[in-house]
């Protein structure tokens, strides 16, 4: 412990925590919400300090498969042939353009319209392979509207991210730092036009009290985590601190391996994730994903009504196949 109260002891992460900035971090704010921070040297820049929400967000196992499981073949260099098979499924070659891996049809959309095309790059929320197949869409289009399933409040925030540290934000930053003149639109809710959506289906449906409490709880705490994305970052913009609502997901890849590899595991990933929630999808999680689909649909189709070139959106690979569909005027789900 040093004189002046701070400390090099170190964090969670390996890192030392400098006590001064938790300080400063650990407060009440004046709309009622208690924030707490976990605060430690930014390794990405030395001029910042990298703060974390001390409540992170829920998420599976995230290290399976192990690469162990991937070819010795598989993993080396990329030759530049394509190795994932093109959905037999898709209808657009959009994909196939592209000399990587990670860019296959079942991460990658096409959808044109009379009134103007959108391109759905569909994630999983930061693995190095979505990272990298954002990276790759937004080099070759050019937009001049990127939408991100992200919720309005939270664009400032990951705007921070793109500009001051780029190791945190995941695809979403990536984004914003692979498109820079492009006008930057948050698709997703929570909003008022979502609640709206929200209440008609509950109530035209007649949803037992149950769900109805589980839908406007879930609704309340998206509510809440947007709030958290504004004190974020006016707390990132205005201080030498860069607030980090959750840390990022870890996988058993990053991005120094080969693209093959990154794309191998990927795939494997989201069909063991999708098998162990196979049939256990409830009617709170459809009324809030169907109710957030739809609403997104509706922005991606205003947005490239009024937009001339291509839309890029940059969603949850969960939500693909139903935006697609809503986008080309089909039934969702």
């Amino acid at each position: 412990m040093r004189h002046d109260g701070s400390s090099d002891e170190p964090c969670q992460t390996g890192c030392p925590v400098d006590r001064r900035f938790e300080f400063r971090a650990r407060r009440r704010f004046e709309f009622g919400m208690s924030v707490s921070f976990e605060v430690a040297p930014n390794p990405s820049n030395a001029s910042r300090h990298r703060v974390i929400f001390a409540s992170p967000r829920n998420s599976i196992e995230a290290d399976s498969p192990s690469l162990e499981t991937v070819s010795a073949e598989k993993q080396k260099d990329y030759s530049g042939t394509p190795v994932l098979p093109l959905d037999p499924m898709s209808s657009t070659p959009f994909a196939s353009t592209f000399d990587d891996p990670r860019v296959a049809p079942r991460f990658c959309r096409r959808v044109d319209h009379a009134d103007g095309s959108v391109v759905l790059v569909g994630v999983v929320h930061d693995h190095p392979a979505s990272v990298a197949r954002v990276e790759a869409v937004l080099d070759l289009v050019d937009t001049s509207v990127l939408a991100l399933e992200l919720p309005r409040p939270a664009i400032p925030l990951y705007r921070s991210y793109a500009r001051e540290d780029a190791a945190v934000g995941g695809e979403m930053s990536v984004a914003i730092q692979a498109a820079p003149d492009a006008e930057v639109v948050g698709i997703d809710g929570p909003n008022l036009t979502v609640l709206r959506r929200l209440v008609t289906a509950l109530v035209s449906e007649r949803a037992p009290t149950a769900t109805v409490r589980r839908v406007l709880s879930s609704f309340g705490m998206a509510t809440k985590t947007a709030a958290e994305c504004t004190v974020a970052a006016a707390i990132t913009n205005t201080t030498s601190m860069t607030v980090v609502p959750s840390e990022p997901i870890e996988y058993g890849c990053d991005r120094s391996d080969p693209p093959m590899v990154q794309a191998e595991h990927e795939r494997t990933h989201v069909a063991t994730v999708r098998a162990l929630l196979s049939g256990s999808r409830s009617r709170t999680i459809s009324y809030r994903d169907e109710t957030r689909e739809a609403c997104m649909i509706d922005r991606l189709e205003k947005l490239r009504s009024r937009t001339t070139g291509p839309v890029v959106a940059v969603i949850g690979v969960d939500h693909l196949d139903a935006l697609e569909a809503g986008l080309n005027g089909e039934s969702q789900r």
